[in-house]
């Protein structure tokens, strides 16, 4: 069978002696300042020297593991909390548990030792440990400005606008009707039917440039003007046609 002969803490100017598996009935406070230097002469009965000796402080389901070093014999580990690296391991400051792991692959039992059941640690948390942690802080909401539409002009301006706009139409009535152009419709029902369906393809065209700018995506405007635009080509075509045709006749 194996045991573990005794062990010593050394915290600051105070000597913690216990042997296993006794406890440390004190509770030890300490701040970053401090450090605790484990003494452990660990002694089987079979004379074996275990391999395997390892510190854990302990808190909560945080666990933060160290191996001792033998030197002459003992097993020796520090635990030096004014250094960044070895408080990055630990869970911040509060009430952790001191605990010692025995093993060996010779050793039936491995034994663990809760050597200081209360041990208060006052040290600042840890730069990594607080960046994890507001990983999980709710963020604060994201609030977009849109940019706020341009003034728009004045209402005079908007109709002088659209009657210049109007203009060329209003131009072309007017020059038709002084000039005494005529317009007569088809007299065949050929002539009729391609000059109707050569008018309605172009405002078909116009539908489809008002359909693809609500809902249609370029493609499918494509798509459509192509087949609207040959119907126009072969209407027109077939409507001139008969217009000179008459125009001819006549």
């Amino acid at each position: 069978s194996e045991a573990v002969k005794s062990a010593g803490a050394d915290v600051e100017d105070s000597i913690h002696k216990i042997s296993h598996p006794g406890q440390l009935k004190d509770s030890i406070t300490l701040d970053s300042s401090k450090l605790i230097n484990m003494k452990l002469n660990v002694k089987c009965s079979s004379g074996l020297k275990p391999q395997q000796v390892f510190v854990q402080l302990v808190k909560d389901k945080k666990v933060t593991t160290l191996a001792a070093k033998l030197n002459d014999n003992v097993f020796q580990v520090k635990l030096n909390f004014a250094s960044s690296e070895f408080v990055d391991n630990l869970d911040g400051a509060g009430s952790y548990s001191l605990r010692v792991l025995v093993g060996d692959a010779e050793l039936s039992t491995p034994i663990s030792w809760d050597i200081v059941p209360s041990l208060s640690l006052n040290i600042p948390a840890s730069p990594t440990a607080a960046k994890e942690s507001s990983y999980n802080v709710p963020k604060p909401l994201i609030a977009h400005t849109f940019h706020s539409g341009e003034a728009r002009k004045g209402g005079l301006l908007s109709l002088i606008f659209t009657g210049l706009a109007a203009a060329p139409l209003v131009l072309l009535v007017i020059s038709l009707i002084a000039t005494g152009v005529k317009l007569s419709l088809p007299n065949s029902f050929q002539e009729f039917t391609s000059a109707l369906v050569f008018q309605g393809s172009l405002a078909s065209i116009l539908l489809l440039y008002l359909i693809y700018w609500f809902s249609l995506n370029i493609f499918q405007a494509f798509i459509g003007l192509v087949f609207v635009g040959f119907i126009a080509f072969v209407s027109g075509n077939r409507a001139l046609r008969f217009l000179v045709v008459r125009l001819s006749k006549e």
